[in-house]
């Protein structure tokens, strides 16, 4: 005849014979099965019933499952940093262009790009050719802009500037060539903003001698967004 042993469950001893020792044992166990806190526990109204035609009991049925809903998802974690609802709306982004082929550009002069019309500007945070995000973070920008009237030898240039200084620029160089527009572009890397006084413009320069460049307004445009929070 076999002899049946004590069993661990759960760090508690089984008695072979007796079964759990004492009903303090049997208490532990069941809190332990259920979660006790506040924070592990889900607020019923915030569940919803769904059937899932792919999950079916013997009969073929659907069976209904439980689903969180959109509103009930309030706070989620990502690398142990809280994001909210709230915070999940603060995410600005803007899109500008010139209203029209009117922005003349002298020969060797650094001019702010003027972009009177908004595509985009989700918090109003863009105005007088300035985004001054009120978001700390970080902020990636696309830049481009288009000139006609600038054939002959030399360069024309783009920059980002923050507060008034170029932080990133591109640089495309003329040899000669038509009278057509002209394009210089780029992508930016991360850039940071304080959230309260740093403000971002775009900066046209060319030096093709003896030449006015105008900005092609439908060829031109400046925009950014928030990709991060600041570390």
């Amino acid at each position: 005849m076999s002899t049946m042993n004590d069993t661990l469950v759960r760090g508690k001893t089984f008695a072979a014979a007796t079964g759990l020792k004492t009903g303090a044992d049997l208490e532990d166990l069941a809190t332990r099965a259920y979660p006790t806190a506040a924070s592990q526990l889900v607020d019923q109204a915030t569940l919803e019933t769904y059937s899932d035609a792919a999950v079916v009991d013997d009969d073929g049925a659907a069976i209904n499952r439980v689903r969180v809903k959109d509103s009930g998802i309030v706070t989620a974690k990502l690398n142990a940093k809280a994001v909210t609802a709230a915070k999940m709306a603060l995410l600005p982004c803007f899109h500008a262009r010139p209203t029209s082929s009117a922005q003349n550009v002298a020969y060797d002069s650094y001019d702010a790009v003027v972009l009177g019309t908004e595509i985009v500007d989700s918090h109003g945070y863009f105005a007088a050719n300035a985004f001054t995000p009120l978001v700390a973070g970080y902020y990636v920008f696309v830049l481009n802009v288009a000139m006609s009237g600038v054939n002959g030898a030399g360069a024309i240039e783009v920059a980002v500037l923050k507060n008034g200084t170029g932080v990133v620029a591109s640089v495309v160089d003329r040899t000669g060539g038509g009278a057509f527009s002209v394009s210089c572009g780029m992508v930016t890397p991360p850039i940071a903003a304080n959230g309260t006084t740093d403000a971002f413009t775009a900066q046209i320069y060319h030096n093709v001698a003896g030449k006015t460049g105008l900005v092609d307004s439908n060829m031109t445009f400046f925009g950014g967004w928030f990709v991060c929070g600041a570390a």
